[in-house]
């Protein structure tokens, strides 16, 4: 198993406009190629949908941002296994 860990930035809306959080997720694959697939479905699956409000930025999906990706360290804790 390999651990790595990922920083990405969240999207939450605040008065009408979109702010991003940075926040970090612990995880490890039994390989290399897992990698991306895993990155790539949790980045893609917790989005913002912003809807149209005067003033705001345009409606539609705000996705998680990709920061950084390190690996081989010795986890605190595993979150999840892929």
């Amino acid at each position: 198993m390999k651990h790595y860990r990922l920083v990405y930035r969240q999207p939450y809306e605040c008065d009408d406009d979109i702010r991003y959080v940075q926040y970090s997720r612990a995880f490890a694959t039994r390989g290399d190629e897992a990698v991306r697939v895993v990155v790539k479905d949790f980045l893609s699956e917790g989005g913002l949908d912003f809807g149209f409000h005067l003033g705001g930025p345009p409606a539609g999906l705000y996705p998680r941002q990709f920061v950084s990706l390190s690996a081989e360290f010795e986890p605190d804790r595993v979150i999840w296994y892929a």
